[in-house]
């Protein structure tokens, strides 16, 4: 991400308490007869950020997969950094959606 652009990203997370950064629109793999898509959700590090970031990945996965998703791999805080007295942590998700 350029230094430029984190305002708006600051500023994003800001009003929803969570923003999707890097969202895949193509699979990135298959398991055994579904497509694999990963994507990330950045939020703030605490209580509103986390109840705001389980709306907001289950929202964008229902739009990749509108046919139904099971998520296969979660992985949180892969990326935590401050902003201004609070933290974000980006989050990291994978679903299969049948084919």
């Amino acid at each position: 991400m350029k230094l430029e652009s984190l305002p708006l990203l600051v500023a994003a997370v800001t009003l929803s308490g969570c923003i999707m950064t890097d969202p895949a629109s193509q699979p990135i793999g298959r398991q055994g007869a579904n497509d694999v898509y990963e994507f990330s959700v950045t939020r703030y590090a605490d209580a509103l950020g986390a109840e705001a970031y389980y709306q907001q990945r289950n929202n964008y996965a229902a739009r990749l997969c509108p046919q139904g998703y099971r998520i296969i791999n979660e992985r949180e805080g892969v990326t935590i950094r401050p902003a201004g007295d609070r933290l974000l942590s980006e989050n990291r998700i994978q679903i299969a959606c049948p084919a």
